[in-house]
């Protein structure tokens, strides 16, 4: 319980702000969150106030029950507590992508109705756990990381992804606190509920999978130095230079990032196309090319040449209508973000108004 008593502070995970937003579905993650920053604020006055919010997707008859442990937490403990509705028609697909979309969207517009530009969410160890396992499954074991901006509007801080949801449940059991079990957390349909039921079995065959905060932002740092100074935009056109002293980890990271934000996609392209770039770039003949993210790379006088995908004309190379960043950017891809905007003469990343949030 040590980790979880060092993680109570909140101080780094909060800005500067009066308010902040604490996302609480009633479930034991989130309630575990809820208790834990209202002792924090008993220890801490200066800690920022806390509205709490509870998002309705409509897609379940006994969320209604889930939300009331919240409502009776917050009325016993004299806490403001909104409920927030995903109203309209659900998609046929997609519904668990489409559902957290509309989750931190409902949340975004909360915080920013209170006047906060924090919120925070309640994913654990076992979440990062869960994340890693899924993304080496498609070859890209990048974690979940502590802070991200959502649509250029509000912070996601997670304070709690360094404590087990073991630690969580006995803090819970502790000091007698009631939570919902979610169904879907056990619906062999999703993907993560499969994850977590065959996490050891999985774990063990992807083996250990880790990436420490400072290497990460340094790779992101020397990514965005990639871009900064060897891809160049002329007219409709993008132009990557071979640097003298390659890093390759470096360059494909960005690499995978310009494709993506070439072609419109959200996140970044996959290792194996950012593979390719690096080696047409590298040891690729004049006039190779191959095609990927609605874009056509050709080596060029030792250097590649992007532009669009025939197939794609329709699409306008610049500006991307989607892209990386745009939805959810991790604090520590700020850098890389705002190197593509300033390269490609896209608008850059603007934190929100008052913003020294530092995690």
């Amino acid at each position: 319980m040590e980790t979880l008593q060092n993680t109570a502070s909140f101080s780094r995970h909060v800005g500067n702000g009066k308010t902040i937003v604490l996302a609480v579905s009633g479930g034991g993650d989130s309630m575990a969150l809820l208790d834990l920053y209202r002792l924090a604020c008993l220890e801490n006055p200066n800690l920022p106030i806390a509205t709490v919010v509870t998002v309705d997707h409509g897609l379940r008859d006994g969320f209604a029950g889930e939300a009331a442990k919240v409502e009776a937490y917050c009325l016993k403990h004299r806490l403001t507590w909104r409920l927030v509705q995903w109203i309209g028609e659900k998609p046929k697909t997609g519904i668990m992508a489409a559902a957290r979309l509309a989750r931190y969207r409902l949340l975004a517009d909360a915080a920013l109705d209170v006047g906060a530009n924090v919120v925070l969410t309640g994913h654990t160890l076992d979440d990062q756990n869960e994340t890693l396992v899924m993304r080496a499954a498609r070859g890209a074991a990048l974690p979940m990381e502590e802070c991200v901006l959502f649509e250029r509007r509000v912070w996601i801080s997670r304070p709690l992804l360094d404590v087990s949801r073991t630690d969580l449940r006995a803090h819970l059991a502790k000091y007698s606190i009631g939570f919902a079990d979610d169904p879907t957390n056990i619906d062999m349909r999703y993907e993560r509920s499969r994850v977590r039921k065959a996490e050891k079995e999985m774990a063990e065959e992807y083996g250990s999978i880790s990436f420490p905060a400072h290497s990460r932002e340094m790779l992101n740092a020397k990514s965005a130095a990639f871009i900064l100074q060897y891809v160049k935009r002329v007219g409709e056109h993008i132009i990557v230079m071979r640097p003298q002293i390659r890093d390759q980890k470096a360059e494909q990271q960005a690499l995978r990032y310009l494709a993506a934000t070439l072609g419109g996609f959200e996140y970044a392209a996959p290792q194996s196309t950012g593979e390719k770039i690096t080696a047409l770039l590298g040891d690729g003949q004049n006039g190779q090319a191959f095609t990927a993210q609605r874009c056509r790379f050709e080596r060029i006088d030792g250097s590649v040449l992007i532009k669009r995908d025939p197939r794609h004309m329709v699409r306008p190379l610049l500006p991307a209508d989607a892209a990386p960043f745009q939805t959810f950017c991790a604090r520590s891809l700020l850098p890389l973000a705002n190197a593509l905007a300033e390269t490609l003469k896209l608008p850059l990343f603007i934190l929100p108004d008052g913003d020294q949030f530092n995690p």
